[in-house]
């Protein structure tokens, strides 16, 4: 699977967000989205931040919504969503 992390950082943030990835090395694929184009078009999304990370399928539609490194038992659930997309 592949996980591509998206900020949208507010025009205050945007500085910020760049330096802290920077000093963090990150290595990875990634989106800003300096327009916050993201939230807008899935207005679906809680302003709760619980809830913005989630996994989807193949098909783009969530699986799993939740951080799973916040606890155990959503860390067991987010494996079992994994394992069923793969199949």
């Amino acid at each position: 699977f592949k996980v591509i992390p998206i900020f949208s950082p507010s025009q205050e943030e945007y500085d910020t967000t760049v330096e802290q990835l920077i000093m963090l090395n990150f290595k990875y694929p990634l989106y800003i989205d300096t327009f916050r184009d993201f939230g807008r078009l899935n207005d679906c999304i809680p302003e709760d931040r619980r809830f913005h990370c989630f996994l989807i399928n193949g098909e783009g539609k969530p699986v799993f919504i939740g951080n799973p490194i916040a606890s155990e038992a959503l860390k067991t659930v987010f494996l079992k969503a994994l394992r069923d997309i793969s199949r």
